[in-house]
């Protein structure tokens, strides 16, 4: 038996090895600024799924194994979030690309997000569907 992605957290860690390889790539990293010293603003600020850092290039990824129009917002208030999180004001003149990454094509969620201007990718591993039926079954 092939391995099984049983969370959407395995799920982005297989997309990212798969396609960025040798890239820096963050997790649970959060985004967005808050006055010094208040620790409560953290639990309100976004965790994108990954940051993907190359040469020119911060790509953020939220993965979804249902995509939503909400997850769209928020992959949109990541990106705007991004360039006033202390420490990435350095990636100011780089592209940044946000990708939802999904293994379902939901054609009203791919337009909405491609309006936004991003990529909706349809990533659908076979080790994905353990993940799938255990969550819409068959």
């Amino acid at each position: 038996m092939s391995p099984v992605i049983e969370s959407e957290a395995m799920y982005v860690n297989k997309y990212v090895r798969e396609f960025y390889p040798k890239a820096t790539v963050l997790g649970k990293t959060r985004v967005g600024a808050y006055p010094e010293g208040s620790a409560a603003y953290s639990v309100v600020l976004g965790y994108p799924d990954k940051i993907i850092l190359l040469p020119g290039i911060v790509i953020i990824v939220e993965a979804k194994i249902k995509p939503t129009s909400a997850a769209v917002g928020q992959l949109e208030f990541y990106g705007q979030q991004f360039l006033k999180t202390p420490g990435f004001e350095v990636y100011g003149g780089f592209k940044i690309e946000l990708q939802l990454v999904t293994p379902i094509d939901d054609p009203a969620v791919r337009e909405y997000a491609e309006s936004k201007g991003m990529k909706y990718i349809i990533y659908k591993p076979r080790e994905v569907n353990y993940l799938l039926e255990k969550r819409f079954g068959g």
